[in-house]
Parts: structure tokens; C-alpha cells; sequence
């Protein structure tokens, strides 16, 4: 199983320098989805067992027992942008594997872009309005368990974006594979945008978000009452960011996410991280069918932000 992965992999990555996308077209869509893998750094590749499974690694949904609803709201960098998810996991059983399948929504929206034209009198500038501007995620997806260690998963996704007066639309697949141990080790490899996520805006411009690779591992111990848990994931992206990435390699580009996490009884959560470099923090706590998560995520350039969330089991 393993060698085959390996493989697929590996053919994947060899088809990358072939093609051709524009930098930061999927940027929007980097916020993240749920505090408590925020407050991790955004390392939850091989540990996402919640529906934000759907955005991180879709083979996380396999993890889910029953049915889940996780809603996420915050208004990020001083309120600039207003960042909404909200998914919905329903476990399935195929061919005799549990599993999970799920539905999302990732919205990040705001104003603020002010259209200008040439002032006659003045040669300046003159502002003709302020527009706002949106970006939708829908994601299709699900898990399955292939073996007492092995999940996989994938996720399908639409995209409708709004920007001041044009508009676009397009489509793109998520591929997830989870590897488990019972003595605590955990793995996890998602490759984003599979087949080369499209945009096509209504003026004629097409961009691509070129395919990328999130790979990470975690290890977790018992410690009387307490667990805990360190994960670290790394984004291997091929859109030649040089100085904007923390480690450039030509057209590939590496980013880091490390998070660490102690539980009480698996009913408050201490967590912390750092998200490409930048300091995040967060807590959580579990009462009956509810999981209330909060996340500080620290930005040099622009404002701190907060992220809230909420988990129900139904």
C-alpha cells in the first residue's frame, strides 16, 4: 500500500514544472477553518478528525463517528475581512469500510476596493464608488477507512469569486491519505488543487491555482491524565514564490506549521503553534455534545486576529 502511494505521489509531483498557474490565485482560501487546527499553526494534515477534515485532509473524515456540525466565524486583520466556514459530516458505510461524507462552506468576504477614474479638472484621481468583494468555497467530499491504519479521502470544490465589477468561477479536486498507529503516531498527505484548480472571470482571463502538496506527522503520549501532542506539517508549493516563502527552491517553495497540544481528560485543550513563522495560540473545552474552540493568531504586518468555532455532535 505504501509503495503504491509513494508512487502516485511521486508521478504527481513530476507533472508539476509542465504547468502553469498565477501566484496567489488561491490565496483567499488560505484562512483556515476551525480554531483548534488555527490554533496549532495550521499543522492538521495527519491529525484532522473533525468536519475542518473536509479543508485540511479530507481523509480525516473517516475518523468521524456519528453525524457533525462545525460553524466558524471571525472578522480578521481589524476587521478588514469577514471569514465564515461551516461544514456537515454524515457517516457512511461502503463496501463494509466506515466512513464519512461531508458538505462545506468557506466564505471570505469584505469591501473596501475603491474604483477611481481621471479627474478633468484636478489630472488626479477621482473615486467613482467602493465595492465589495467576495469569495465562495463549496466543498463535496468523504472519508473512508481502507484498513485498521489506512484512510483516504478526497474533496470536490466549486468557487465563485466576486472582485469590484468582474466575476469568476471555477473547479477543483482535493486528494487525502491518513496513516495511523495505536501507539501514537500519526501521518498525513493532502495534495491540493489535484488537477490544477481553473478560474474563468467573465472578461475572458483565466488563472489556474497549480496543484500543491501538504505533508506532516504527529506523535502523542499518555501522561496520567493528560495527553500529549506534537504535529508538524509542511506545504511544498510550486508557484516560484522565492523571498515570500520561508525556504525557496527555485519553483518549489517549502512553508512550516508546528503545533503542540495538552489535554485534560480530553475536555480542556491547551494548544500553541507557529503558523509559517507567526505565533498562534488557543484553548478548548468539551461538555456533552459540544466542542467551543479559540485561537490568537499573531501577524507582524497586519492586525492580530481572533478565530472562534464550535463543534456539535448531533
Amino acid at each position: 500500500m505504501s509503495r503504491s502511494i509513494a508512487v502516485i505521489i511521486l508521478v504527481l509531483l513530476s507533472q508539476f514544472p509542465s504547468l502553469h498557474g498565477a501566484k496567489y490565485a488561491g490565496e483567499a482560501f488560505t484562512l483556515g477553518a476551525g480554531a483548534r487546527p488555527l490554533a496549532l499553526g495550521g499543522a492538521y494534515t495527519p491529525i484532522s478528525d473533525d468536519p475542518s477534515g473536509l479543508y485540511y485532509n479530507p481523509a480525516g473524515l473517516a475518523s468521524i463517528n456519528g453525524r457533525q456540525l462545525l460553524l466558524l466565524h471571525s472578522e480578521t486583520f481589524g476587521s478588514l475581512l469577514n471569514h465564515d466556514f461551516i461544514s456537515y459530516t454524515n457517516p457512511v458505510v461502503l463496501r463494509n469500510r466506515p466512513g464519512s461524507v461531508a458538505i462545506g462552506i468557506y466564505r471570505v468576504g469584505g469591501s473596501g476596493i475603491i474604483l477611481t477614474e481621471k479627474d478633468p479638472v484636478t489630472g488626479g484621481p477621482r473615486v467613482l464608488s467602493e465595492k465589495s468583494h467576495y469569495d465562495y468555497l463549496v466543498l463535496l467530499g468523504g472519508g473512508v477507512r481502507i484498513s485498521e491504519k489506512w484512510r483516504v479521502g478526497s474533496s470536490a470544490k466549486i468557487i465563485v469569486r466576486s472582485l469590484a465589477e468582474n466575476s469568476a468561477w471555477g473547479l477543483g479536486l482535493d486528494l487525502g491519505i491518513q496513516y495511523g498507529q495505536a501507539h501514537g503516531f500519526a501521518a498525513g498527505a493532502t495534495l491540493t488543487n489535484a488537477t490544477s484548480t481553473f478560474l474563468s472571470y467573465d472578461n475572458g482571463t483565466r488563472e489556474s491555482i497549480l496543484p500543491a502538496l501538504k505533508i506532516g506527522a504527529s506523535h502523542a503520549a499518555r501522561v496520567d491524565q493528560f495527553t500529549l501532542r506534537a504535529i508538524a506539517d509542511f506545504d511544498l508549493l510550486f508557484e516560484g514564490r522565492d523571498a515570500a516563502a520561508q525556504i525557496s527552491l527555485g519553483t518549489m517553495s517549502i512553508d512550516s506549521h508546528f503545533g503542540g497540544e495538552i489535554s485534560y481528560h480530553d475536555i480542556v485543550y491547551f494548544r500553541g503553534g507557529s503558523d509559517i513563522g507567526r505565533l498562534t495560540l488557543g484553548v478548548g473545552i468539551k461538555f456533552n455534545r459540544f466542542c467551543l474552540d479559540g485561537a490568537f493568531l499573531d501577524h507582524n504586518d497586519l492586525d492580530n486576529s481572533y478565530r472562534v468555532s464550535l463543534n456539535i455532535a448531533l
